[in-house]
């Protein structure tokens, strides 16, 4: 079998990652924060309305390499980086060693 993450993902990220900090609130409670790097990207979703039609968005999503972390980050952990802090919302594995993490941002741009 091909080591999708080694072979792909990782000159990927070394590539396109940005530095971000983690704050693991919800993955590791009582942990400092940390400094990583994930692929910064933008995901369409679309909202229920009590009526019955959708709004559609864009939310901030930042892919990361699951093996270079101890314990992935989880919904609930905080994401900073250029002095903006998001929330992770959701966490999408891929099963090809990387995972989206789709944010909300919880402080002004």
């Amino acid at each position: 079998m091909i080591d999708f993450s080694r072979l792909v993902l990782k000159p990927c990220m070394t590539a396109f990652a940005q530095p971000i900090v983690i704050n693991p609130v919800k993955s590791q409670p009582g942990a400092v924060p940390y400094a990583a790097r994930g692929v910064w990207s933008f995901k369409m979703v679309e909202i229920p309305t009590a009526q019955g039609d959708y709004i559609s968005t864009n939310t901030p999503v930042i892919g990361i390499r699951v093996s270079e972390f101890a314990a992935p980050p989880l919904q609930d952990d905080q994401i900073t980086t250029g002095g903006v802090t998001y929330v992770v919302n959701d966490t999408i594995l891929d099963a090809q060693g990387g995972s989206d993490l789709l944010l909300k941002s919880v402080t002004p741009r």
